[in-house]
């Protein structure tokens, strides 16, 4: 249910801050990550025959992606965890946002592969990092699948 309109002043909003990143089997949290982005998006295909507007649809195509920047050695920390071959390696990635006196949050992106690897070092005062693109087969945000009937892939047989 929406919240509307109300103003609250001792009121907590999810932040950055509020995340807490796993990565794959590691039960430790990533804590170096500066930004993860993630979309979904479903493209239904469409069928008009001999008329100027869609008279039909279909179901489409369900794709997702993302990308995830971290501190340098951290990122090269996971590159060497996983080893030679590791942007064909799928993985597993949990974002958990938990903010007092608001319900916890978990999205979890199944079956990332990293399909492009970047680093940024540039004069000045931030830390270098590296950015990781993302190829996902399927979001869950919060638990809940986005189409019904989902295969969901289970990467501990991989």
């Amino acid at each position: 249910m929406a919240s509307g309109d109300v103003i609250q002043i001792n009121g907590n909003a999810h932040s950055h801050a509020s995340v807490t990143i796993f990565i794959g089997d590691d039960p430790t949290p990533y804590t170096g990550v500066k930004s993860i982005n993630y979309t979904h998006k479903l493209e239904p295909g469409e069928f008009r025959g001999t008329s100027a507007q869609i008279t039909r649809r279909t179901l489409g195509e369900y794709s997702a992606s993302g990308d995830i920047e971290m501190r340098l050695d951290e990122a090269q920390s996971l590159i060497t965890d996983m080893g030679d071959g590791w942007m064909n390696i799928p993985l597993n990635i949990t974002i958990s946002r938990v903010e007092p006196n608001l319900d916890t949050l978990i999205d979890e992106l199944i079956g990332v592969r990293f399909t492009e690897s970047g680093t940024n070092s540039s004069e000045g005062k931030d830390a270098t990092v590296r950015k990781f693109t993302m190829h996902i087969i399927v979001i869950k945000e919060n638990g809940v699948l986005p189409l019904p009937n989902m295969v969901v892939p289970d990467l501990s047989a991989v």
